[in-house]
């Protein structure tokens, strides 16, 4: 027996209007389907409590952040916010470099000063609102050596996202 599927042109015109749709498989099983009413606006201050709530909800899967600084879309049904979405700009810091000569005749420790320096330096950059006037004081890089993770980690970065992700909003 062939699968049975919804009627798209039913299906599409109901998405429009909102209305009740049966299909074929639909009315075998004697259930109904109604598309929602979803709606998208831009968030308030007022949401602000109940986003920051949803998101420390998920603390293990989404990265914590300022929504204050965020552009932020809610999704509401029936007058409720049912998701929501947030960006914001940052600074990538990528890449931190050093020469191949100097990698290959340097004692270990002025590899991992000289490293340690450069980010220290675009930190402090990032972070002086004398300085950048952008507005934007948040930054990321990705970091793959297991030493200078933790060099990130002290220095006051946090892992974000998954994999070798670190960043610090100052």
């Amino acid at each position: 027996m062939a699968t049975r599927r919804l009627n798209l042109p039913d299906v599409e015109a109901s998405r429009m209007s909102g209305a009740l749709v049966t299909s074929d498989l639909a009315q075998e099983r004697s259930a109904e389907v109604r598309w929602p009413g979803i709606t998208v606006r831009q968030a308030t201050v007022d949401d602000l409590p109940h986003l920051l709530e949803r998101l420390r909800d998920q603390a293990d899967y989404f990265e914590q952040q300022d929504l204050r600084r965020c552009i932020i879309f809610v999704a509401e049904y029936d007058g409720k916010i049912v998701g929501f979405s947030a960006a914001r700009l940052n600074w990538q810091i990528e890449p931190i470099l050093l020469t191949p000569e100097f990698k290959k005749h340097a004692p270990h420790f002025a590899r991992q000063k000289a490293t340690y320096l450069l980010i220290r330096e675009l930190d402090r950059w990032i972070g002086d609102r004398t300085k950048n006037r952008s507005g934007i004081y948040y930054y990321f890089c990705h970091i793959r050596d297991r030493t200078m993770q933790k060099l990130a980690l002290s220095f006051g970065m946090i892992r974000v996202y998954y994999g070798k992700f670190y960043g610090r909003d100052l």
